[in-house]
């Protein structure tokens, strides 16, 4: 006994609506598998991203403390050196004035015995010209 045309008609109707249905569903289960997949690569390529930007934060910070121990050390260093040379300055100018010091007092030195030695002449000299003029007042009278 077959069916009437359209109780056939509406039943592969209704198979292909069912198979149209099945098969919408597995696109949409595929596009959602896809999706998630999509989603999990993007979020595991944002967890890459935000490991290398910490890695990189924490290299950069590291990078700046090593400089700025570097700058410390630099200008301990300098002011070492500035320190020393400072006190080789100090030595150099002490010996200078020293040694200026002493020309000085020799030229004082010279001086007080060329003036004394000048007075002792004056005085012979006037001692001597008394005794000849004495000399020849005694020879005139």
């Amino acid at each position: 006994m077959s069916l009437p045309r359209p109780l056939v008609h509406s039943a592969l109707l209704r198979k292909r609506s069912r198979a149209h249905a099945l098969e919408a569903m597995a696109r949409d289960r595929e596009r959602s598998e896809r999706m998630a997949e999509h989603r999990k690569k993007s979020e595991h390529a944002m967890r890459a991203q935000e490991e290398e930007a910490e890695t990189n934060l924490l290299d950069m910070q590291a990078r700046e403390r090593r400089l700025a121990e570097a700058l410390e050390e630099s200008k301990a260093r300098k002011k070492v050196l500035i320190a020393e040379q400072r006190a080789k300055a100090e030595v150099r100018i002490a010996a200078a004035l020293e040694k200026n010091k002493k020309a000085q007092a020799d030229k004082k030195a010279t001086f007080d015995n060329k003036q004394t030695e000048a007075a002792a002449r004056a005085m012979e000299k006037a001692i001597e010209l008394n005794e000849k003029l004495a000399k020849q007042a005694r020879d005139a009278a």
